[in-house]
């Protein structure tokens, strides 16, 4: 931010994610730079052992594309486009959810998130194009202008349709892999910025492109974060038409932020016997089984003292040990070969385990009522509790009907079995994204995952404004665009949740937001071909006024300056009021002589419409009680 004349003015543009990495590497490495600049020598010179490590005879391992370098231009691109609400389609209590559905081209949509939301998403799951030669990429066109990006990325035609499109990809391009591998590197570059330290990806794909994924995920989150390509069964009767092999799995490609999220979880055993306690390969030691704790099925009577066990195992009863109505009522000591110690054998029986000797071997035996989650399988199929393609069908016939609504679509049991992987912290207020939404599975599936365990989980989803087709079902049915399918799905699958379970308190709501051009002019991301059209253009912005309502206007500062899409936002006394510290005033109408009331709320932001103070004296003026105040002061 720049200081304007008594106030910092907020340059109105989505992070600057390079600057934010450099700045990072100088708090790292300061000897690295140079008068404010990175000196790429010194950097070598501090790391020459590992740079002549990796860099023998100039060879090393790493992938390659056509096009590749064009792709760190897209990532350092910044937006000033914003994100602005749209209540007649969001859900009717849509103001007391937390759910976001985002209707935009997602490169442009992950751009404006960068600030509110850095760091802030427990899991990504994403279901891109599978690149088969006969499915479409994003049109990313790396020579366009800012102004030009804008253009496409904010605006929609007569149908409501982004002017920058999909584009097919077909197996006949000579940049056939190239093209995919663009379309994806900056996506998950910046999809990483919102990563939680301990967040995870998962990445749907086929055998398409599955082996170029797996490099380009290496690359952008570390090879060391690789967790696990799973296999997933999409269908039990692959069809026929294959003369090599019948397609039967697709995989899901899983990679953690960072080493602070260890491990997953699978799901929890359930054993329908008891577990031993004996272990032939342990030394002899010796436990005691309190009194009146461990059960029994040997006859009511007294067991001497002396040498038992079976085949396996010898097992010595230390003391003469008596059994009443199926409970041993005094202490059990035994020698043997035992997997436990006594502090084990106690804190189990202290968490609730159940500890029986059932015959007259005298072998001990365990019972936990639950048991610890098991890694996960890399196999996920129906046994796991995952359905199938055909199984997604069902679930959609069973919201519209008997209507070929999508093509392909996952099931909600899918992504509700690896919203379990990270069930830890179900309790929390955790943030699912999907930027590739598709008909809205992703968000179906967190609520419906809610609803079962009683998680506080939220979701994002996006999906650009992609027309259906002209003949398609969908049309037929009146679904103009895939973006239309998934709002409809999701307010549809929560009035399920509230049928089949009334009791039910959770967030079942959904804000829908829509990509738009900045409701601040000054904002407006533009180039020009040469003086005259510049000056053309500060002509044309004097005595323009801020577009959309005040609570638009709001919330794109907001998002700006890096508060989330759920921060918020009352109307005070002329002025709005955000978490109850950040007074807002985007009236064009609004008197500068008014602002002192502000102060009333004590806030500890304010931020002012520039174009209210009628000169510079106003402004200062107002500045010097900001300070006095304690109060950071902030211009639009």
């Amino acid at each position: 931010m720049k200081k304007a004349g008594g106030g910092e003015k907020i340059d109105g543009l989505s992070a600057d994610v390079q600057a934010e990495r450099l700045e990072a590497l100088r708090q790292v490495v300061p000897e690295a730079f140079s008068e404010g600049q990175l000196d790429v020598d010194k950097l070598k010179a501090l790391f020459s052992e590992e740079v002549q490590a990796g860099d023998e005879e100039g060879e090393r391992f790493r992938l390659e594309w056509a096009g590749k370098h064009k792709v760190f231009d897209e990532i350092a691109k910044r937006t000033s486009c914003t994100l602005t609400l749209d209540p007649d389609r969001s859900s009717e209590d849509f103001e007391q959810s937390q759910n976001v559905f985002i209707e935009g081209e997602n490169l442009e949509v992950l751009r404006a998130l960068q600030k509110a939301y850095f760091g802030k998403v427990k899991m990504i799951y994403i279901d891109p194009p599978y690149n088969t030669g006969k499915d479409f990429v994003y049109n990313d066109d790396f020579r366009q202008t800012e102004a030009e990006y804008c253009e496409d990325t904010c605006n929609v035609d007569e149908n409501g349709n982004l002017k920058r499109a999909y584009k097919l990809n077909t197996k006949d391009s000579g940049r056939y892999h190239s093209n995919w591998l663009s379309m994806m590197y900056p996506r998950l570059y910046l999809a990483r910025n919102l990563l939680r330290d301990d967040g995870v990806i998962f990445v749907s794909i086929d055998d398409n492109e599955v082996h170029n994924l797996r490099a380009l995920m290496n690359e952008v989150f570390g090879e060391e974060n690789f967790i696990e390509i799973f296999s997933w069964q999409k269908t039990e009767t692959p069809p026929n038409l294959s003369k090599l092999t019948k397609k039967s799995v697709e995989y899901v490609l899983a990679y953690r932020k960072s080493y602070k999220r260890s491990t997953l979880m699978g799901l929890s055993k359930n054993s329908s016997s008891s577990n031993g306690l004996m272990n032939q390969t342990n030394s002899e030691k010796i436990l005691t089984f309190p009194k009146d704790v461990t059960e029994t099925a040997i006859s009511d009577g007294m067991l001497p003292k002396g040498r038992y066990g079976t085949d396996s195992y010898t097992i010595e009863l230390m003391e003469d040990a008596e059994v009443k109505n199926g409970r041993f009522v005094t202490s059990v000591i035994l020698k043997g070969k035992f997997k436990w110690s006594q502090a084990n054998l106690e804190r189990e029986i202290l968490d609730g385990t159940k500890i029986s000797i059932r015959t007259t071997s005298l072998s001990p035996s365990y019972e936990r009522e639950e048991y610890a989650p098991e890694a996960p399988w890399n196999l996920i199929d129906r046994d796991f509790g995952v359905g199938t393609n055909e199984a997604a069908s069902d679930e959609l016939d069973s919201l519209f009907g008997k209507i070929e609504i999508f093509d392909h679509p996952k099931p909600p049991s899918l992504i509700q079995y690896l919203l379990n992987f990270l069930r830890d912290t179900k309790d929390e207020e955790d943030l699912v994204l999907d930027f590739f939404s598709g008909s809205g599975t992703t968000a179906h599936a967190v609520m419906a995952q809610n609803a079962v365990d009683g998680g506080n989980r939220h979701y994002i989803c996006v999906q650009m404004p992609e027309q259906t087709s002209e003949k398609s079902e969908a049309r037929k049915a009146e679904f103009a665009k895939i973006s239309d399918i998934a709002i409809e799905r999701i307010k549809r699958a929560a009035n399920k949740i509230r049928s089949e379970k009334p009791d039910y308190s959770g967030d079942l709501g959904v804000r829908v937001y829509c990509v738009t051009d900045s409701n601040f002019p000054q904002w407006h991301a533009r180039s020009f071909d040469s003086d005259s059209e510049l000056e053309e253009s500060l002509f044309a912005h004097v005595g323009r006024v801020a577009g959309g309502d005040e609570r638009a206007r709001a919330t794109e500062v907001l998002l700006k300056i890096g508060h989330d899409l759920n921060t918020s936002i009352e109307q005070s006394d002329g002025f709005l009021l955000a978490d109850s510290s950040i007074a807002l005033i985007l009236r064009d109408d609004f008197k500068a002589q008014d602002l002192n009331k502000v102060f009333q709320t004590k806030p500890r932001i304010v931020i002012v419409l520039e174009r209210i103070f009628a000169n510079d004296d106003e402004k200062i003026n107002f500045a010097l009680r900001c300070k006095e105040e304690k109060v950071v002061f902030q211009t639009v």
